[in-house]
Order: C-alpha cells, then structure tokens, then sequence
C-alpha cells in the first residue's frame, strides 16, 4: 500500500483517505477503489441546489446527524479550500458550504474518484464548485475531544 493513505474502515468497506503527500504537487486524491459506478445525475441527498442559507442548514443537520446519511450519495455545492494539518505536507480539500452573511460555514472534505495533481488539475481556492460523492463521515480524537468531519468519497468535480 502506498504511504501516502491511511487505511479507514467504515460498515463493511475499507477506504484509503489521503492523509500526507510527499509534495504539494502530487495528487493525494485516490480511493483504494470505486464504491459507486454511477455519475451522480440522481442521488440521495442534494443541497446544491438550495439557497446559501437553507444549504447550510441542512449542512448542519447533516453534520450533527451523520450516521442517518452514511453511505448514501450526496451533492454539495460551495467554496472550493485547501487545508493543511499542522504537519508538512498533509492537505485536506473541501467544499465550503456558507451562509449568504458569510459568517458561518460547514465543510465536506472529499476525496476523489481520480488522481489529480494539485494544485494544476483543481480549480482555484476560492471558486464556487459542485462535488458530489459518496457520505463517509470520519472521527479523530485530539486531546481527549472527539472531532467528526463530513467527507465525501468516490467524488467527481462538477
């Protein structure tokens, strides 16, 4: 297995979660494997065409409530953002859902159906983008507090 993933385990399937890159370069966008064929014309859940307002609304619902959506297809629409952690190399991206006000934000990071490189084959920070992908919530544990992040796998760039 490449270094660059870390193995999640999630109901019965495993995913490889980009977690380090060995440049910013490179593309840590991969999953070890397709878990959806289709192409998101149809999905479960799709707050991308909500007003700015009601999107981060449900985004919120979505957030405190993420074993009622795991597993089932989801489109997101909203501000394109590169994280990194507090070590070298690790990049996380999202899709920034916001309020009109722009004052409140909920973020789905995701991961991608296919590599890309970065930043080359993304769009720029900052850019209104879709993404809809497969709803893999995940759990970290940082000095005793526990942190839930939505993610999206299998996820394609609209």
């Amino acid at each position: 297995m490449d270094s660059l993933f870390t193995e999640e385990t999630s109901t019965s399937e495993k995913y490889y979660y980009p977690r380090k890159s060995s440049s910013k370069e490179e593309s840590s966008q991969a999953s070890s494997r397709s878990v959806y064929s289709g192409n998101y014309d149809k999905v479960d859940v799709d707050i991308s065409v909500y007003s700015e307002t009601a999107a981060l609304t449900e985004a919120w619902y979505i957030a405190d409530h993420v074993e009622d959506y795991r597993g089932k297809t989801m489109k997101v629409k909203g501000q394109f953002n590169v994280y990194s952690s507090n070590w070298e190399g690790y990049y996380f991206y999202a899709c920034t859902v916001i309020d009109s006000t722009m004052c409140c934000t909920q973020d789905f990071e995701f991961v991608l159906r296919e590599k890309r490189k970065y930043p080359q084959e993304f769009p720029a920070e900052g850019t209104v983008i879709t993404v809809a992908g497969v709803f893999d919530p995940y759990t970290e544990e940082n000095k005793g507090n526990t942190y839930v992040y939505c993610n999206l796998v299998d996820a394609v760039i609209f």
